[in-house]
């Protein structure tokens, strides 16, 4: 693989979430090892207990090593290093809407039980109607300036 992520449930529908991994409900005590772009299909997904530690070993055949926490700055690693995760002792409190669950959260942004077609013509409308509306403010600014030699409309 081209490297590996390491995810709570959390995190688990980002970036994730597009590498093949799991979409994990956020309370569950777990922790996903994701492989990117995997070389062989032996090479899968695995959701663990968060309870235990995770040590990833830089192996000795690789060129250039990289960890990067979150999206954040890279960290050279170099053969033999070994990157641990685990659980932090300061449990984290994340807000959650009384309005809507997890499943109604993921049910909108990734379309389950709607119709993809549906969304297509939405973002068109949208789009359309953003060009329209330019184009009125244009025609109306002309307008404006033809009328009192000013672009400020009144």
């Amino acid at each position: 693989a081209d490297g590996l992520i390491v995810s709570t449930p959390t995190g688990s529908t980002g970036y994730n979430l597009s590498a093949g991994g799991p979409i994990i409900e956020p309370g569950l005590d777990a922790v996903v090892l994701t492989p990117i772009c995997p070389h062989s299909l032996s090479q899968r997904p695995t959701v663990l207990p968060s309870t235990g530690k995770i040590s990833v070993v830089v192996s000795s055949n690789t060129n250039r090593a990289y960890a990067t926490v979150d999206g954040q700055s890279g960290h050279v690693l170099s053969a033999g290093d070994v990157v641990e995760v685990s659980r932090s002792g300061f449990p984290l409190n994340m807000f959650r809407s009384p309005k809507r669950t997890f499943f109604d959260i993921l049910r909108a942004k990734l379309l389950w039980g709607g119709d993809p077609m549906q969304k297509n013509m939405q973002e068109n409308m949208q789009e359309n109607m953003q060009e329209n509306m330019q184009k009125n403010m244009q025609e109306n600014i002309q307008k404006n300036v033809r009328d009192t030699g000013s672009e400020d409309l009144p």
